[in-house]
């Protein structure tokens, strides 16, 4: 009996691409002198134009944006309709109850399947609150939640776009 060599089959659906830019110039007399004399480049203005431009990009990946094309819109993680929301925990303005919030979270994306590599947004303060020490283990609530399965180096960041109080867990597999 011959195997179906079926192929996976994706409705035409659309995504506006959002083109973020934040503009900047080096005048041609600096770049000549800089050439002639020397000197160093004042790129002051270049990295204040790439943090515009990567705050902008956050802020659309975690609110989405609101320009419309062709009737289709760009979602944020924390305004996509197919989230889950994960609440009933304890407050995460509690140090203690990160590390029982972040086990939540993670059996609420095991029981759809998605079994990491996971990345946990915080708030600063929260991510600041995550170097305490956990009183049971005398290990860095961070420390304990790298531990995880699905959870490495670098996959605990803050984010400015998260309210204060809250965490946002994302699996990131392609789909």
């Amino acid at each position: 009996m011959d195997d179906e060599e079926d192929r996976l089959n994706f409705p035409l659906v659309g995504v506006p691409v959002p083109i973020i830019s934040k503009s900047f110039r080096i005048g041609a007399r600096s770049l000549v002198a800089t050439r002639r004399n020397g000197g160093a480049l004042d790129t002051t203005h270049i990295d204040t134009a790439t943090r515009k431009v990567a705050e902008k990009i956050e802020e659309i990946f975690f609110l989405g944006s609101t320009i419309v094309q062709r009737g289709l819109s760009i979602p944020g993680v924390l305004t996509h309709t197919s989230r889950n929301v994960v609440s009933g925990g304890a407050d995460w303005g509690t140090a203690t109850n990160i590390y029982p919030n972040t086990l939540a979270m993670v059996a609420a994306l095991q029981a759809d399947n998605f079994y990491g590599p996971y990345r946990l947004y915080l708030h600063p303060d929260q991510y600041i609150q995550m170097f305490a020490l956990n009183a049971s283990t005398a290990v860095a609530i961070i420390e304990t939640i790298l531990r995880l399965p699905g959870f490495g180096p670098g996959s605990i960041r803050p984010s400015n776009f998260i309210t204060a109080g809250q965490g946002v867990l994302i699996n990131m597999t392609s789909d």
